[in-house]
């Protein structure tokens, strides 16, 4: 089986199925990662705390 994940950003497939995808490929499927965006965009949101 050939297996096509999609994810909108950098990590969200790891966040979102990974467990999934890594027992399609232990089975031997094809697993394929696509990310749409390079993730220039993002960044982590930091505040001072009290």
């Amino acid at each position: 089986m050939k297996i096509l994940a999609i994810g909108a950003h950098p990590d969200d497939l790891e966040y979102g199925c990974a467990g999934t995808l890594i027992k399609h490929a232990q089975r031997g499927d094809d697993v394929f990662m696509m990310i749409i965006t390079d993730g220039s965009a993002g960044g982590i949101l930091r505040f001072d705390l009290p």
